[in-house]
């Protein structure tokens, strides 16, 4: 029987004397990748727009996003024994399906310490260890890269 991710958190807690909200941040990762996305998809379209690259075209997409009704990709976190899984979903249309399936996985995050490893594939993450969301520093860059649409790997340590 798994425990419950509060379940998680107390047993942790009770190690080492410490509380993480590590299931806060890897939510607020996904809402600022979600938002990335929206952000770079404008940019794409403004840019064509400007280009006269098919100005009706891009025009409509860029006023369905202004208009919360496209479907462009998302991310979400699925809960696993030892990490939260990082995906990106996309709304696939094809033989008309119209239905959000998961595509890639962008991170994987350990449920205790926080720390975000690159995805070595579906289910497992690589070896080793990209980012530290206990580290403050290593949040604030996150969250600046993702407004920039990069993501590299912090090197230096921060208060926590």
């Amino acid at each position: 029987m798994s425990m419950t991710t509060m379940e998680y958190y107390d047993k942790n807690v009770e190690s080492n004397g410490t509380y993480v909200p590590v299931e806060r941040y890897v939510d607020e990762y996904c809402k600022a990748l979600t938002e990335n996305y929206k952000q770079d998809s404008m940019r794409s379209h403004e840019r064509s727009i400007m280009k006269g690259d098919n100005p009706e075209y891009h025009g409509e997409r860029l006023l369905e996003i202004l208009n919360d009704k496209a479907n462009l990709d998302k991310f979400r976190y699925i809960v696993g024994k030892k990490y939260f899984k990082v995906v990106r979903e996309t709304f696939d249309t094809f033989r008309a399906r119209n239905e959000w399936r998961d595509t890639t996985v962008h991170a994987f995050v350990d449920r205790v310490t926080g720390e975000v490893y690159k995805p070595a594939g579906w289910k497992a993450p690589a070896k080793h260890v990209r980012f530290d969301m206990r580290i403050i520093t290593h949040r604030e860059f996150l969250q600046i890269r993702i407004r920039l649409g990069q993501t590299t790997t912090v090197k230096g340590e921060g208060k926590k």
